[in-house]
């Protein structure tokens, strides 16, 4: 008589925490959001921007942009995309939602028979350099390459390369200069190194069941790292010029885009997963600058890229408001249309709730 009781409370024991679960996922991936879209807008360049990644401001209205066909390239791997470019985009020429046509820049003395197909871009005004990720996905794993930028005409000679140790294809994303130009960090935004043949290649069992692992315990376990790149110092990797270790004990879901303070004393790193923006303390020493967690900004939206806005002090994200149409996407349907926006993340009086608060966006 007391089975048929005991056996449902079986079944709610292990009912109640799955579908608890599942609701945490579906609000993870804002299936229940409501967003108002704004068609204000229009696509500048999209027939020769190939899946372009990131910007960077350089001086006088002219911005960098990178084009590395990045999504073809995750899905199908290095064969059949197109080769990666810099672009430079003049906003001195918008007249109402059209602009002059983005304009290629020429690369220098780039290394022979590496490709180069750029990711996240951090341009420094105090060192003149530019600093692109880079996926070749030629068995190499990924780097870092640093150009000098040239102008009359302008140009982007390569003067570096740092590539991390150990497999790491498409695991590192973004890259900011420290406090010197012998220093950098890099955000990583994957657990395991993507598959040199693309996501939607043969694939071993091992890499298919590391992308389920992945895309699951990114919803909730925090395992990425953000990475401190220098010329010299103790590290536990050894990349020739370059010494690299991670800057900070504290992990994310899936660390993303980075942005530093015009002074350089401050870090901000998105992670996309846990919807936020982490802040960092920079602190110089002489083998390498170290972090300490400032705090954390909470947002509404997952962001990818983010800058710093020099004139405001505001941060300024690119936005993905429906999280499960860009999961599709990426995964499933490739043609999945997905919106994007802006976030404007502006900086609270004290007055108003301390030193850190989330602004409005678009």
């Amino acid at each position: 008589i007391e089975r048929p009781a005991m056996c449902r409370c079986v079944i709610s024991s292990v009912l109640v925490p799955f579908l608890a679960f599942g609701v945490f996922v579906l609000r993870k991936l804002d299936v229940f959001k409501s967003i108002t879209y704004n068609l204000d807008c229009a696509a500048v360049g999209s027939d020769i921007l190939s899946n372009s990644e990131d910007l960077t401001y350089f001086k006088d209205g002219i911005i960098f942009a990178s084009a590395g066909d990045i999504g073809n390239l995750f899905k199908h791997g290095i064969d059949g995309v197109e080769k990666g470019k810099i672009f430079a985009v003049d906003l001195n020429t918008i007249q109402g939602l059209s602009m002059e046509t983005p304009k290629e820049i020429p690369l220098l003395n780039f290394p022979k028979g590496r490709r180069f197909q750029p990711h996240g871009l951090y341009y420094s005004n105090r060192s003149n350099n530019l600093y692109a990720v880079s996926h070749p996905y030629q068995g190499e794993g990924s780097f870092v390459e640093i150009f000098n930028v040239r102008t009359g005409p302008l140009s982007l000679e390569h003067v570096d390369s740092m590539r991390p140790t150990g497999s790491m294809n498409g695991i590192i994303n973004d890259v900011v200069e420290g406090p010197s130009a012998s220093e950098f960090f890099v955000s990583t935004w994957l657990w395991y190194s993507k598959p040199l043949g693309g996501d939607h290649g043969a694939r071993t069992v091992e890499e298919k069941l590391n992308e389920v692992k992945e895309s699951i315990g990114k919803l909730v376990i925090p395992a990425d790292i953000l990475v401190r790149c220098n010329r010299g110092g103790n590290s536990t990797a050894n990349t020739g010029n370059w010494e690299c270790a991670e800057a900070t004990e504290m992990k994310g879901q899936a660390y993303n885009g980075l942005a530093t303070s015009t002074d350089r004393t401050r870090l901000f790193a998105v992670d996309t997963m846990g919807k936020l923006v982490r802040v960092f303390d920079i602190d110089p020493k002489e083998s390498g600058s170290l972090l300490s967690w400032h705090g954390d900004i909470r947002v509404p939206h997952s962001l990818d890229n983010i800058d710093f806005e020099e004139a405001s002090g505001d941060l300024v994200a690119g936005s993905i408001p429906v999280g499960w149409k860009a999961f599709l996407k990426m995964k499933v349907f490739p043609n999945t249309i997905t919106p994007g926006g802006l976030l404007r993340l502006s900086k609270k009086p004290q007055s108003e709730g301390g030193k850190l608060g989330g602004g409005g966006g678009g």
